[in-house]
């Protein structure tokens, strides 16, 4: 995985259909970034975690900003990367747009339980 703090863009449009997605997304989890075009935030994210992205999505409004935190899928079935999603809200009720730009913090997330293990 990327030790970099590389961004990298999705753009998704109602409902958290992916309509875009930059090329350095490839890097972060080895799929190209037409792998996500059509697909939904909900098939890419772990299992555990569907449910509260799916009640997310479905609560958007306009103009919000927020932070999700959650794992996504990687080329490598068994491997997830653990990601911090700054996503913007762009405009109106009947037509949101959200900008997530994601940030691995695989590392931080694993260095926060060895920490906790320790105590």
């Amino acid at each position: 995985m990327e030790t970099t703090l590389a961004k990298h863009i999705i753009i998704v449009s109602k409902r958290g259909k992916i309509i875009r997605v930059g090329k350095k997304t490839m890097s972060l989890t080895g799929f190209p970034p037409d792998y996500y075009i059509g697909k939904y935030v909900s098939d890419i994210v772990h299992i555990d975690e569907k449910e509260d992205i799916i009640a997310k999505i479905m609560s958007l409004e306009p103009n919000q900003h927020f932070i999700q935190i959650c794992r996504i899928a990687t080329a490598n079935p068994e491997v997830f990367v653990h990601v911090e999603s700054n996503v913007s809200v762009f405009g109106t009720k009947d037509d949101i747009t959200e900008i997530a730009v994601l940030r691995d913090i695989t590392e931080r997330t694993k260095n926060e339980r060895v920490t906790l293990e320790e105590f």
